[in-house]
Protein backbone atom coordinates (compact mmCIF):
# COMPACT_ATOMS: atom_id res chain seq x y z
CA UNK A 1 0.00 0.00 0.00
CA UNK A 2 2.83 2.43 0.97
CA UNK A 3 4.68 1.51 -2.54
CA UNK A 4 0.98 2.33 -4.76
CA UNK A 5 0.71 5.73 -2.53
CA UNK A 6 4.11 6.73 -3.56
CA UNK A 7 3.61 5.94 -6.55
CA UNK A 8 0.99 7.97 -6.92
CA UNK A 9 2.66 10.68 -5.42
CA UNK A 10 5.25 10.60 -7.94
CA UNK A 11 2.70 10.24 -10.65
CA UNK A 12 0.94 13.60 -9.21
CA UNK A 13 4.06 15.56 -8.67
CA UNK A 14 5.30 14.82 -12.29
CA UNK A 15 1.80 15.72 -13.60
CA UNK A 16 1.89 19.08 -12.14
CA UNK A 17 5.41 19.97 -12.92
CA UNK A 18 4.38 19.16 -16.81
CA UNK A 19 1.42 21.26 -16.70
CA UNK A 20 3.06 23.97 -14.89
CA UNK A 21 0.61 24.03 -12.03
CA UNK A 22 2.33 25.76 -8.73
CA UNK A 23 4.21 23.21 -6.39
CA UNK A 24 5.87 23.70 -3.21
CA UNK A 25 9.37 24.19 -5.27
CA UNK A 26 7.50 27.08 -7.05
CA UNK A 27 7.01 30.53 -6.23
CA UNK A 28 5.32 33.14 -7.87
CA UNK A 29 6.79 36.33 -8.73
CA UNK A 30 6.80 39.50 -6.74
CA UNK A 31 5.49 42.83 -8.20
CA UNK A 32 8.62 45.36 -7.35
CA UNK A 33 8.95 49.17 -7.50
CA UNK A 34 7.80 50.78 -10.69
CA UNK A 35 10.73 52.13 -13.25
CA UNK A 36 10.16 54.61 -15.96
CA UNK A 37 7.98 53.58 -19.03
CA UNK A 38 9.92 51.55 -21.52
CA UNK A 39 12.51 49.65 -18.92
CA UNK A 40 12.36 45.99 -17.83
CA UNK A 41 13.96 44.41 -15.14
CA UNK A 42 15.90 42.09 -17.30
CA UNK A 43 17.27 45.51 -19.01
CA UNK A 44 17.11 45.82 -22.58
CA UNK A 45 21.24 46.35 -22.67
CA UNK A 46 20.69 50.08 -23.83
CA UNK A 47 22.71 52.91 -21.70
CA UNK A 48 19.81 55.94 -22.04
CA UNK A 49 20.59 60.23 -21.22
CA UNK A 50 17.97 62.46 -21.27
CA UNK A 51 18.97 66.43 -21.57
CA UNK A 52 16.61 67.17 -18.71
CA UNK A 53 15.60 66.66 -14.94
CA UNK A 54 13.26 63.31 -14.57
CA UNK A 55 14.06 62.60 -18.37
CA UNK A 56 12.39 59.35 -18.54
CA UNK A 57 9.16 60.42 -17.60
CA UNK A 58 8.88 62.99 -20.47
CA UNK A 59 8.71 61.47 -23.78
CA UNK A 60 9.05 64.99 -25.48
CA UNK A 61 12.90 65.54 -23.88
CA UNK A 62 15.95 65.40 -26.18
CA UNK A 63 17.45 61.85 -24.86
CA UNK A 64 20.27 59.77 -26.52
CA UNK A 65 20.97 56.14 -25.79
CA UNK A 66 24.05 53.57 -26.05
CA UNK A 67 24.20 50.34 -26.87
CA UNK A 68 28.00 49.98 -26.80
CA UNK A 69 30.43 52.11 -24.93
CA UNK A 70 31.45 55.56 -26.18
CA UNK A 71 34.30 57.66 -25.06
CA UNK A 72 33.06 60.60 -26.98
CA UNK A 73 29.67 61.83 -26.54
CA UNK A 74 29.73 65.00 -28.87
CA UNK A 75 29.44 63.07 -32.08
CA UNK A 76 26.07 61.41 -30.75
CA UNK A 77 22.57 62.47 -31.24
CA UNK A 78 23.06 66.32 -31.95
CA UNK A 79 25.77 66.26 -29.46
CA UNK A 80 25.07 64.71 -26.10
CA UNK A 81 28.34 65.92 -24.81
CA UNK A 82 27.47 67.64 -21.33
CA UNK A 83 24.12 67.60 -22.33
CA UNK A 84 22.81 64.86 -19.74
CA UNK A 85 20.43 65.85 -16.58
CA UNK A 86 19.17 61.67 -15.99
CA UNK A 87 20.85 58.53 -17.03
CA UNK A 88 19.63 55.36 -16.80
CA UNK A 89 21.72 52.11 -16.65
CA UNK A 90 19.20 49.62 -18.28
CA UNK A 91 21.58 47.39 -19.02
CA UNK A 92 21.02 43.34 -20.07
CA UNK A 93 24.44 41.59 -18.68
CA UNK A 94 24.04 43.45 -15.15
CA UNK A 95 27.14 45.52 -16.33
CA UNK A 96 28.06 49.17 -14.30
CA UNK A 97 28.69 52.52 -16.07
CA UNK A 98 31.57 54.62 -15.63
CA UNK A 99 30.58 58.03 -16.64
CA UNK A 100 33.59 60.21 -17.30
CA UNK A 101 34.02 63.95 -17.07
CA UNK A 102 36.06 63.74 -20.02
CA UNK A 103 35.88 62.53 -23.55
CA UNK A 104 37.85 59.74 -24.20
CA UNK A 105 37.24 57.87 -20.65
CA UNK A 106 39.54 60.92 -19.18
CA UNK A 107 39.06 62.65 -15.60
CA UNK A 108 36.99 61.72 -12.73
CA UNK A 109 34.18 59.03 -13.22
CA UNK A 110 30.69 59.10 -11.51
CA UNK A 111 29.34 54.89 -11.37
CA UNK A 112 26.17 53.88 -11.54
CA UNK A 113 25.13 50.56 -10.79
CA UNK A 114 22.54 47.98 -13.59
CA UNK A 115 18.79 48.96 -13.37
CA UNK A 116 19.68 51.84 -11.27
CA UNK A 117 17.99 55.75 -13.34
CA UNK A 118 19.35 58.83 -11.93
CA UNK A 119 16.16 61.17 -12.34
CA UNK A 120 18.31 64.52 -11.39
CA UNK A 121 22.43 64.83 -11.80
CA UNK A 122 22.58 67.75 -9.82
CA UNK A 123 22.72 65.79 -6.84
CA UNK A 124 25.30 62.85 -8.44
CA UNK A 125 29.18 63.98 -8.10
CA UNK A 126 32.47 62.15 -10.29
CA UNK A 127 33.60 60.13 -7.10
CA UNK A 128 36.35 57.62 -8.35
CA UNK A 129 39.53 58.46 -10.22
CA UNK A 130 41.50 61.30 -11.05
CA UNK A 131 41.08 64.31 -9.11
CA UNK A 132 40.42 66.33 -12.51
CA UNK A 133 36.32 66.74 -12.34
CA UNK A 134 36.23 64.78 -8.98
CA UNK A 135 33.96 66.18 -6.65
CA UNK A 136 31.79 68.08 -9.58
CA UNK A 137 28.22 67.72 -9.84
CA UNK A 138 27.60 65.20 -12.86
CA UNK A 139 24.68 67.40 -14.29
CA UNK A 140 25.60 68.63 -17.96
CA UNK A 141 29.33 67.45 -17.63
CA UNK A 142 29.48 63.78 -18.73
CA UNK A 143 31.85 63.01 -21.72
CA UNK A 144 31.03 59.54 -22.29
CA UNK A 145 30.79 56.26 -20.52
CA UNK A 146 32.17 52.90 -20.39
CA UNK A 147 30.20 49.75 -19.57
CA UNK A 148 32.12 47.67 -16.82
CA UNK A 149 31.84 44.43 -14.90
CA UNK A 150 33.60 45.83 -12.12
CA UNK A 151 31.37 46.72 -8.90
CA UNK A 152 31.71 51.27 -8.57
CA UNK A 153 34.71 51.95 -6.79
CA UNK A 154 36.62 48.56 -7.12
Amino acid sequence: MRRVISLLAGATLGLALLTGLPTAAQAEPVAGPSAPSGFTAQGDGYFYAWDAIDGADNPTTANCRWFNSDDNWENNCGNFRNRASSVKNNSANGNYANLYYHQWYGGAYACIAPGDYWNDLRVRYFSWGPADGKGKATNNEIAGFKWTSRQCGT
